[in-house]
């Protein structure tokens, strides 16, 4: 049984410590950077063309703005995470469901559009496009795969904008994006005089996209806004930091050449296709909406 249970914790931190293949996953997309657009839902962002925030919704809705307009935003995301332990749930030491593992998460963006003509103008946007944390508790039933984790990210976009008569508008630009991937857990020693032991990765890397805006206005009411997003690709390169492992699971790790190695970890902002239209009723009321992929 001791044997066993030590084959089994020297095997998960090895497929640990070694390069991962390809996974895909599921999940949702925020647009919550803190502007004003937050109180709509983001519905019809890349077609309000409404304040300095639309340089990097829609660089082409500069062109809407009257004036130089500066930007800052901030907000916040307190989110809830919680883990259920199945009555047949069974691991070694135990845990139980490890608590709310969502944590407090600042959001905010600085943004700023300079209008050089009537036609052309210039804009930089500093935000995040993306980033969340867990935490779990020290005795959570799933430590010895995960105790906490997070991905933090910034972007700096600069953009051109061009207005090409009355009802057409465009802008393009590019962005430099930092990204910095950390994650922890458990190694179960097996032998209860020794404790848990600790494992943890931590990683920075910074990428380069690209992005580009139409914004068209066929009747005095109607804004539509076109937006593409090219994807951006982070390369992480993983090396383990291990703490108070056990002498036979640090003997086999040393044996094994698994204890320097290098995890190599690929990750891709997906690229993003946006439609959105406004129809302005009245001054006071409007009709929003996106499409997007």
């Amino acid at each position: 049984m001791l044997f066993e249970s030590m084959v089994k914790a020297i095997a998960l931190l090895g497929l640990m410590l070694i390069s991962a293949q390809t996974a895909w996953s599921a999940g949702i997309g925020l647009y919550e950077t803190g502007a004003p657009d937050l109180g709509t839902a983001s519905a019809g962002r890349a077609a309000m063309a409404a304040d300095a925030s639309t340089v990097a919704t829609n660089p082409a809705g500069m062109t809407m703005l009257d004036r130089s307009q500066l930007m800052i935003s901030r907000g916040a995301m307190l989110p809830s995470i919680n883990f259920d332990r199945g009555s047949d749930t069974k691991v070694p030491g135990g845990g139980g469901g490890g608590g709310n593992a969502g944590v407090f998460f600042p959001i905010a963006g600085v943004f700023y559009a300079h209008k050089l003509s009537d036609r052309l103008w210039l804009g930089i946007a500093a935000d995040s496009v993306f980033g969340l944390a867990s935490d779990y508790s020290q005795n959570w039933v799933g430590r010895y795969y995960l105790t906490n984790s997070s991905i933090l990210t910034g972007q700096v976009n600069p953009n051109i904008a061009y207005r090409g008569n009355d009802w057409l508008s465009v802008g393009a630009g590019f962005s430099f994006s930092v990204a910095r991937l950390k994650t922890q857990a458990k190694v179960n020693n097996v032998l209860p005089r020794f404790g848990d032991g600790g494992l943890s990765f931590e990683s920075w890397d910074e990428a380069f996209g690209g992005n580009i805006g139409i914004l068209l206005q066929p009747i005095s009411r109607l804004k539509i806004g076109l937006t593409y997003n090219s994807p951006v690709d982070f390369k992480f390169g993983l090396h383990p930091f291990t703490t108070n492992l056990g002498p036979g699971i640090m003997a086999a790790l040393k044996k094994s050449g698994l204890l320097g190695a290098k995890a190599n970890l690929s990750m891709t902002e997906p690229q993003q296709t946006m439609a959105s239209a406004l129809y302005q009723f009245t001054p006071n009321l409007a009709l929003m909406g996106n499409i997007g992929w």
